[in-house]
């Protein structure tokens, strides 16, 4: 069901920052611009986990923070707001410190744990 399916896309994304951080260090290494497509497919993952979590706590409601698993959901929480920080950082074109950025992607990694 709905929780296969998040697991699905989560194994995806973590193989999609991995892709991703590869190509954005030969990007840098090579000084070419990175393409738009990259940027896109980081705001669709982003999107799919902001919408997530919304169901999830339309859901759970309250229960969302008050039950057993309410660490992970605090961390899933955190993890996708500072994803979407991130792409609406990187889709407005704003420049943002490499080391910054892998502290994201590295915070999202740590998301399938």
């Amino acid at each position: 069901g709905f929780r296969a399916l998040c697991n699905v896309i989560a194994v995806l994304n973590v193989i999609f920052v991995g892709v991703l951080t590869e190509v954005e260090l030969w990007s840098t290494m090579e000084a070419m611009p990175l393409g738009n497509m990259w940027s896109i497919a980081n705001a669709l993952f982003c999107a799919f986990f902001l919408a997530e979590i919304l169901l999830r706590l339309i859901a759970e409601q309250k229960y969302f923070f008050g039950n057993p698993n309410w660490k992970w959901n605090l961390l899933d929480t955190a993890i996708v707001v500072t994803s979407s920080v991130e792409v609406a950082s990187d889709l407005s074109g704003a420049t943002t410190e490499a080391r910054f950025m892998t502290v994201c992607r590295m915070a999202r990694l740590g998301r399938l744990m």
